[in-house]
């Protein structure tokens, strides 16, 4: 990847590989993560933010890369990655597989901690969740994904999201998606119940 950072084509065929070479028992994941995998993935995503054949392979890479793996979860979020993440939902809100993976991510990543959640919540997380889920509101995927991501931050100690999801009209997102695609929503964060009430 680092050879080619210009070859949109080479890079999403690095990632697909990263994705494949991860696997299931989380071996290559440090391997990789050592290596410098999550920078380069992370400079893929910020080359190409708008190129469809790039950010679905790059997203894949980073949720296999980050998926469980507290080293590399830290690598991202220290090279800002979580903000790369939010931005890229940002640029291609209709792109629903990518805001799917994106989602996932947000939400494994919320579980590291009341400090990841405030920096994801800073850098819009929030905002970018609710509006991915109202503009597909069939994809139940998508719905499950972003649900998933909203609970685990409504689950911390802090009530303000609570209500930034409450006066954002999210609930009414929430239980659309629950009601029309029968979704339940899940959450990874110890102990966490999801509820969103006004303060």
């Amino acid at each position: 990847m680092s050879d080619f950072p210009r070859d949109p084509t080479i890079q999403a065929a690095a990632c697909y590989a990263i994705v494949n070479l991860c696997g299931k028992d989380g071996v290559n994941q440090e391997r990789i993560g050592s290596d410098g995998g999550v920078s380069l993935v992370l400079n893929a995503l910020k080359e190409y933010p708008s190129d469809t054949g790039v950010l679905n392979p790059t997203l894949l890479a980073l949720k296999a890369l980050t998926q469980k793996h507290v080293y590399n979860s830290e690598k991202l979020l220290n090279l800002d990655g979580g903000r790369v993440l939010l931005a890229t939902m940002k640029n291609v809100p209709n792109l629903v597989n990518v805001q799917e993976v994106g989602a996932e991510i947000i939400g494994d990543l919320c579980q590291m901690g009341a400090g990841v959640t405030q920096q994801l919540v800073d850098a819009g997380a929030i905002d970018v969740l609710l509006t991915v889920m109202d503009l597909a509101p069939q994809s139940a995927g998508l719905q499950e994904a972003a649900t998933y991501a909203l609970c685990n931050i409504c689950a911390t100690p802090e009530p303000s999201y609570r209500e930034m999801v409450y006066r954002s009209e999210g609930i009414n997102i929430v239980l659309q998606a629950m009601d029309s695609l029968r979704i339940t929503p899940r959450c990874s964060v110890q102990g966490a119940a999801f509820s969103i009430t006004s303060a």
